[in-house]
């Protein structure tokens, strides 16, 4: 800091100061007018004052008293302040105008220490008293010499020990939670298990309530043994078995059924039974269903009773019994039939003058049926499903097959030398006959007018049409309902007012339109159109409704016209009124009284 002092100007020598020397430096003298400047540098200002005469020199805001915790003042001394760690914490200077306070590596509080966030020791954390805390993260050990770790879980906290963990609170056994999450250490007595019961887990014997399996527990030990002789082989007729991992698979043949359920393995016969050899019965055979014998049926006495199902023989001269002796083969009730194979060509069954018959089955043949005299069926006779639908036909050698058409539309035509064959119909002068697709089994007949009636009908609306044109708008009587006074052959549908021709020929129409104008004394170009499928005719009339009937006039329009139509050709019919004022809105009606459509085949 500079000296200062006090500057005359114009003095005599010798009575004021004529040099100012600082800290550093030569003296300086004042100038001509006895002027020197002061001028502060850095944190120093120099505040000069005329009226007290006063050069006033400051510096920055400095602190000069440092307050600690104890709430005693620190002052420099000769410049300096002292900044030392206490108790588990450390000073460094790291750069020049810098002071870095830290944690010691190895921090031993000896009161409680509190920490808003999370706790991240590198080392162990030994607490002689409670630890309470969202994240503890101790990467060596965490020894508590309290009573309680609080881990607070509500708010997603995290407890984590790389190394052992000490609860001196606890004594030896297993650590477990409460509800609230308070741990504590349990043991159960010898060969307990902890076991979980739906809530806590609880200490608990292995036991067997059947006595089946022998428990014996040991300090640490369980020992597991059978409760009576258990076999471990099993013979069969042919080979042993032994079981896989405590497992025995028995299983059935195609006869024989097996079930397990529980503790019991049930064997049965199956329902329906396939022998590779034979089948010998003292007594008797029952069966609910079908009975095959590929190789033959003997019957040595008594008789064939089939209460339900049928008989399948391969060999019919074996039922000895019941055909060659004086036993009755019978059927109450035969599901399927009577079935006998034999090579094709040969008989399969046969009665040297007896019937064959079944009260309610079938006789099913694969090769064909011959009847002696007569073949009777009181409900069903089935053909195999390789015969097409058809007509039964018996040929000359007596043999009765199924018949069909070749063509569609084919009828069964009588014929007094070959017998009836499939032909068609044939269309005579004025007659023409169009037949049906597949699967319809139609024949259209119709009259094509050469000397017959002739198509002519009547109609006109039912009600009046309102507002039915007026302003360019072609209204189509498509979707009016129409009376019909006559139609001679129902060409006219009344509820879509179309015609459609049923022949080839020339009509003739007649389309007379009573209307009444929306404007009177206004000119209306009223266009009467007939449609056909290939093209649409018009007339065209320009008509203006005068005073004299008032708006109740109507104005007539007609139009006749000559058309060459198509079996099938539809006609629909059309009017439109426009007026040369062409702000006017659809206005014009239709008189049902006064409008009819007729027409006429004229040729």
């Amino acid at each position: 800091m500079s000296q200062s002092g006090a500057l005359f100007v114009n003095a005599p020598v010798g009575a004021g100061v004529l040099t100012i020397t600082g800290n550093n430096g030569l003296p300086v003298s004042p100038t001509e007018l006895g002027d020197v400047e002061i001028i502060g540098a850095g944190d120093i200002t120099v505040t000069g004052d005329p009226e007290t005469n006063t050069l006033t020199i400051t510096s920055a805001a400095v602190a000069t008293g440092f307050t600690a915790d104890d709430t005693l003042i620190a002052h420099p001394a000769a410049g300096n302040l002292n900044i030392f760690g206490g108790a588990n914490i450390t000073t460094s200077v790291p750069a020049a105008n810098t002071i870095q306070i830290a944690l010691t590596n190895n921090v031993n509080i000896t009161g409680l220490l509190n920490v808003a966030g999370k706790v991240d020791v590198g080392g162990a954390i030994v607490a002689m008293g409670n630890i309470t805390g969202k994240d503890l993260t101790a990467n060596d050990s965490l020894v508590v010499n309290g009573v309680s770790v609080t881990h607070d879980i509500n708010n997603n906290g995290v407890l984590i020990s790389t190394g052992p963990t000490q609860l001196s609170a606890l004594g030896i056994g297993v650590v477990q939670a409460s509800a609230v999450g308070i741990l504590s250490s349990t043991y159960g007595t010898n060969g307990q298990l902890l076991i979980g019961s739906g809530a806590a887990p609880v200490w608990s014997n292995i036991t067997s309530p059947d006595g089946t399996i022998v428990v014996t527990n040991g300090a640490g030990t369980i020992s597991l043994s059978s409760g009576a002789a258990v076999a471990t082989t099993f013979n069969g007729k042919a080979g042993t078995a032994v079981p896989a991992f405590g497992a025995l698979t028995i299983t059935g043949d195609a006869n024989i059924n097996t079930v397990g359920a529980g503790r019991t393995i049930t064997t049965s016969l199956a329902n329906n039974i396939t022998l590779g050899g034979s089948l010998t019965t003292g007594t008797t055979i029952t069966s609910g269903g079908i009975i095959t014998a590929n190789a033959g049926l003997t019957v040595t006495a008594g008789n064939a009773n089939i209460n339900a199902g049928g008989l399948t023989v391969g060999g019919i001269s074996q039922l000895v019994g019941a055909v060659t002796s004086g036993g009755t083969f019978t059927s109450n009730s035969l599901g399927s039939g009577f079935v006998a194979n034999s090579a094709a060509g040969m008989n399969a069954f046969s009665t040297t003058n007896g019937n064959v018959a079944t009260a309610n089955g079938n006789i099913i043949s694969t090769y064909g049926t011959t009847a002696g005299s007569h073949l009777v069926a009181t409900t069903d006779l089935t053909l195999p499903a390789t015969v097409l639908p058809g007509v039964l036909m018996n040929a000359s050698s007596g043999l009765v097959s199924s018949t069909t058409g070749t063509q569609d539309g084919q009828l069964l035509i009588a014929d007094s030398v070959l017998g009836p064959v499939w032909n068609k119909l044939t269309a005579g002068t004025g007659i023409a006959i169009t037949y049906g697709g597949p699967s319809t089994g139609n024949i259209t007949i119709t009259n094509t007018g050469v000397g017959g009636s002739k198509a002519a009908f009547f109609a006109q609306p039912s009600a009046n049409i309102t507002k039915a044109t007026g302003d360019g708008y072609i209204y189509l009587f498509t979707g009016t309902t129409c009376t019909s006074v006559f139609d001679v052959l129902g060409n006219f549908n009344l509820s879509t007012s179309t015609f459609t021709a049923l022949t080839t020929g020339v009509y003739q129409f007649n389309f007379i339109v009573g209307i009444a104008l929306g404007d009177l004394n206004t000119p209306y170009l009223i266009t009467q159109f007939i449609y056909t499928p290939f093209s649409q005719f018009f007339n065209k009339n320009m008509i203006t409704q005068g005073n004299a009937g008032g708006t109740s006039a109507i104005i007539s329009a007609e139009f006749t016209l000559n058309l060459y139509l198509n079996l099938g050709d539809i006609i629909t019919f059309g009017i439109q009124a426009t007026s040369s004022k062409t702000h006017l809105s659809r206005n014009c009606d239709i008189f049902a009284a006064k409008t009819y459509i007729q027409g006429i085949q004229i040729s």
